[in-house]
């Protein structure tokens, strides 16, 4: 099935590649749903998806008039543009782009960057997790998963902002400190944990 599927939107690309032309295949999705990688919906073998230049997956409930086109390619970025459909018009218009960046950046959790601004205010603090959540007032976050957010996120989300991160096993628990730099490296060295 693969073999033949790829074979058929091949013929369709070569005509496309020989004459210059763009050549748009509307097809259908499963009602099987696939969480983890939605081209995979695509009615039939992956031969479909993997012959295009180009793929576009329009996810859409039947009752709402937004939906969410997934594009990806040889020669785009993999990116999600929200829709909306227009009746007057019978149009779809843009209403939102999202690239990989902006996508990876609605995964870190709000409460990083709640962190973020506590840190950039008060400049530093040192603790444990319960304290630390107490003391941002943060009730959306348990202290099990505080240290395992801050450690996945801490190159990408504190470094770049000037905040340095470290923690440390005691008998009785784990601490943590945070610390607001202030660009002056002479006095780094005076906290320690």
């Amino acid at each position: 099935m693969y073999a033949d599927d790829y074979d058929d939107v091949s013929a369709l690309k070569n005509i496309s590649d020989k004459y210059c032309i763009a050549v748009m295949v509307v097809h259908h999705v499963r009602k099987l749903k696939d969480v983890s990688d939605p081209f995979n919906e695509v009615s039939g073998s992956t031969g479909i998806t993997g012959a295009a230049d180009t793929n576009f997956v329009l996810k859409r409930s039947r009752a709402n008039e937004t939906g969410t086109l997934l594009a990806t390619g040889r020669d785009i970025a993999y990116q999600e543009l929200t829709l909306k459909f227009d009746n007057r018009s019978h149009l779809w218009e843009l209403v939102e782009r999202k690239d990989m960046e902006d996508i990876h950046r609605e995964e870190i959790p709000r409460f990083i960057f709640r962190l973020v601004d506590y840190i950039s205010e008060h400049k530093e603090w040192q603790g444990t997790a319960t304290e630390l959540l107490t003391q941002v007032n943060e009730t959306e976050v348990t202290p099990n998963v505080v240290t395992k957010m801050l450690a996945r996120f801490s190159s990408e989300v504190f470094q770049p902002q000037g905040i340095e991160y470290k923690t440390k096993r005691t008998g009785t628990s784990r601490l943590i400190y945070l610390k607001k730099n202030d660009g002056n490296d002479g006095d780094d060295n005076k906290y320690s944990i």
